[in-house]
């Protein structure tokens, strides 16, 4: 099934991309079953990065942050290459460096990212509700 929205839950180890439909009854967060018949799929895009840390020395130069592993912003952008409309959430930096990724390297893409939001660690009922609930403020606030 083809679907135009996607929302790619992403950290630095791994992103949720779940491509889904507006058009699919309400699904309540705290339900545990699976996605299918709910009008959406969800794709698990690792990292093939080595977890990294940065362990910060006195008197070494260097901001503290472990650099965006690029092949991976790639794995998860040919994910969502269908889309049409993209929410980007996440709990930290990543998301905006995955953003900024797309606006260097995937301007196609870029220009169809609609909002970037913090999102703890849901579960993908909570995404695919979180998701929902703001792709329909954006369609409402487009009148």
């Amino acid at each position: 099934m083809k679907y135009q929205h996607v929302v790619v839950w992403i950290d630095h180890r791994r992103a949720t991309v779940m491509h889904m439909s507006l058009l699919a009854p309400a699904v309540a967060e705290s339900d545990a079953h699976d996605l299918a018949g709910e009008g959406a799929e969800a794709v698990l895009v690792k990292s093939q990065s080595p977890a990294r840390r940065v362990h910060l020395k006195a008197g070494v130069r260097g901001d503290g942050r472990v650099p965006a592993d690029l092949p991976f912003f790639d794995d998860v952008a040919r994910a969502i290459a269908a889309a049409q409309e993209i929410l980007v959430v996440g709990p930290g930096a990543a998301k905006n460096e995955f953003v900024h990724h797309l606006q260097r390297r995937h301007q196609t893409l870029a220009k169809r990212v609609v909002a970037v939001e913090t999102v703890d660690h849901p579960s993908e009922r909570e995404l695919l509700a979180f998701a929902r609930r703001a792709f329909n403020r954006i369609e409402a606030l487009r009148g």
